[in-house]
């Protein structure tokens, strides 16, 4: 039976009221208008819009080789951060104002061409390939190829290695009402449960040894005829998971988006999730999760309403354990300005989790990890963002959500070097609130800088700290360009607030905090050829983001890249 889960508490309504209290006072200084350069879209525009939610990055990574214009070049690298801490909960899709009262049309590449080499210290070898060709104007064939290795940590060399592989193809096609893409790929990565307080002299690397493989199978479709009055788009994907200990998962999800304009400042849309799962851990766990959002959207020249509901339906296998939620979706945007808007919304979700996302955010988690999804029974949200589209762009959020089963990683008691998942929320919800935001500058002509953050604070825990959930995670990240062929790239990642639960107390243990220093190099030989140089973790400390599992200290690599 489907029930009302979002309830009007007085904390949530509160900061509603509070929200509300922001855009009535704003509005009184409403212009007329059209902006064309909002940083909101809705389904089927062209932009996308990415909440700042992050936890850690990969490891060493090396530049993106791209073949641009040196004015091109000096946009920000964004640097790849693995899957957030907190489940990936998606709010109400971000707005549009009207854009001259068009749709944006699909932009493509049609093929790309490019080889990129490098090596380093600790074992440090990468290989990737992306090659792809147009048989016809409307068709594209792509291949990507990716090794990627080095020893993480600094426990035994050969029991800290990590390695990843992956194949993928790609196909797209555009017809003239219907735009086709799929793909099918493969990747494995392997690592080891080095993270022991000892390891004993008899173990091999097969003993610790941690192989995760995926398999995918993807197909979507979508209207590419943007000119029309409905929109439309649907996925379908099966995924496969296994690993060493013949623990698999698969996940078959299907995605269905349309939308319609009644007018040309209201705007109808549907969105249906389906997704059929089943967990094998010596036993068989089959789940089931369902979907479906209706919403409507009005838009005028300055400010943009968006109403739905958000009605899920999901069951782990276990008649007792169905359960239907059901939330409302508010999104306001307002533009004062041509340069910032006034954003703010209340809304809920529940996010499916499964064994292979879990172990994409931390490979080493023991056998039998319990998968659980996660609710988010409560959101509200405000903020401010805004762009001069030439040097400043930025934005600064406040949001206030309610979980159950929200999840924490923590070390095994049980099992050597792994972690296993504990949930709160059950009865008493877990509160947090984030403050985010990113401040993006161009100083000078070559000169850009950029800052991001997420501060967070839990509580209502029914443990004494949220374990391995940092309170801060900031990064500062630069290029500099030198002269036409060389650009500098020094950064600054900060993670603060770590803690962790000690295997011998069963209490908190403070981490200690992370600043990760790097600098890197690019040169463009010629319009085809670059190299590159860089430095990570030149503060030169083995820190750590999971308790015993220490990094490498100062560690290089250095690499070219070719296109062709």
């Amino acid at each position: 039976m489907i029930k009302q889960v979002y309830k009007g508490n007085g904390i949530l309504l509160r900061q509603l009221l509070c929200l509300v209290g922001l855009f009535a006072s704003t509005s009184l200084w409403a212009q007329k208008g059209t902006i064309d350069r909002s940083v909101i879209t809705t389904f089927g525009g062209a932009k996308k819009s990415i909440d700042l939610k992050v936890s850690d990055r990969k490891y060493d990574e090396l530049p993106s080789f791209k073949i641009e214009s040196p004015s091109v070049i000096l946009k920000m690298e964004s640097r790849n951060w693995p899957l957030d801490s907190l489940p990936k909960f998606t709010e109400p899709e971000a707005l549009k104002l009207q854009v001259n009262g068009s749709k944006l049309a699909i932009i493509t590449v049609k093929n790309t061409n490019i080889a990129k080499f490098g090596a380093g210290n600790y074992g440090r070898t990468l290989f990737n390939f992306n090659t792809g060709y147009a048989p016809r104007e409307n068709k594209f064939l792509g291949l990507y190829v990716n090794h990627d290795a080095n020893q993480t940590g600094s426990v035994l060399n050969e029991y800290s290695g990590r390695s990843e592989n992956e194949v993928r193809f790609s196909s797209r096609s555009f017809g003239k009402n219907v735009f086709w893409d799929s793909r099918i790929s493969y990747k494995e990565n392997s690592t080891a449960f080095y993270g022991m307080q000892e390891i004993p002299k008899y173990y091999t690397i097969r003993d610790i040894e941690v192989i995760n493989n995926r398999f995918l199978v993807s197909g979507n479709f979508s209207n590419s005829d943007k000119e029309g009055k409905s929109d439309y788009s649907g996925t379908s994907s099966f995924h496969f998971f296994s690993n060493q200990r013949n623990e698999s998962e698969w996940v078959s999800q299907s995605k269905f988006q349309y939308s319609t304009d009644f007018s040309s400042n209201l705007i109808g849309q549907i969105d249906a999730d389906f997704i059929m799962s089943e967990l094998k851990q010596g036993t068989s766990l089959s789940r089931q999760f369902y979907r479906l959002k209706p919403k409507i959207q009005f838009s005028g020249a300055r400010i943009a309403l968006q109403v739905g509901l958000n009605i899920i339906n999901s069951s782990d296998g276990l008649a007792t354990k169905t359960q239907g939620s059901v939330f409302p979706q508010i999104s306001i945007d307002y533009a004062p300005t041509d340069i910032f808007h006034l954003f703010g919304g209340v809304g809920g979700d529940v996010q499916f989790n499964s064994l292979s996302n879990f172990t994409s955010e931390l490979p080493w988690l023991g056998a039998n990890t319990q998968v659980k999804n996660t609710s988010q029974v409560g959101n509200v949200y405000g903020g401010i963002k805004g762009t001069t589209e030439k040097y400043v762009d930025f934005e600064l959020k406040y949001a206030y959500s309610e979980y159950a089963d929200l999840p924490f990683f923590v070390n095994s008691t049980n099992q050597n070097g792994a972690f296993e998942l504990i949930y709160l929320g059950d009865e008493k919800k877990v509160r947090v609130v984030n403050l985010t935001g990113h401040f993006n500058f161009k100083m000078a002509e070559g000169i850009t800088t950029g800052i991001k953050f997420d501060a967070a604070t839990y509580d209502n825990l029914i443990i004494d700290k949220p374990f391995h959930r940092p309170n801060l995670v900031a990064s500062w990240t630069n290029s500099i360009r030198l002269s036409n062929k060389l650009l500098l790239s020094p950064d600054v990642y900060i993670i603060k607030g770590l803690y962790a639960r000690d295997l011998k107390t069963s209490k908190s243990l403070a981490l200690e905090d992370i600043m990760d220093l790097n600098v890197k190099m690019h040169y463009q030989l010629n319009p085809n050829t670059s190299f590159h140089v860089q430095g990570n973790n030149l503060t030169g400390k083995a820190y750590q983001r999971y308790l015993n599992y220490a990094v490498q200290g100062l560690n290089f690599n250095v690499g070219f890249g070719y296109s062709f």
